[in-house]
């Protein structure tokens, strides 16, 4: 398995998640006043990180382990 790719799979995907949720917090503006409504910007770029992260190596990985397959 090659790792660099992985790691690389899953910055560019986590940068994508990252930019994803900015956007959600832009073109979403809260309508609310509470605590937790002003504070959900880091938690709309920590989650769409996290998903990011998660799918591109995910996708990767898959990947990867189809081209083992199809050579043995």
């Amino acid at each position: 398995m090659n790792y660099k790719r992985l790691i690389f799979a899953g910055g560019v995907t986590m940068a994508i998640g990252i930019a994803l949720g900015i956007i959600l917090v832009v073109l979403l503006p809260s309508r609310y006043s509470g605590g937790f409504y002003q504070k959900r910007q880091p938690i709309f770029i920590t989650v769409g990180a996290a998903l990011g992260l998660l799918v591109g190596t995910s996708q990767e990985a898959i990947r990867q382990l189809q081209q083992n397959q199809d050579q043995q």
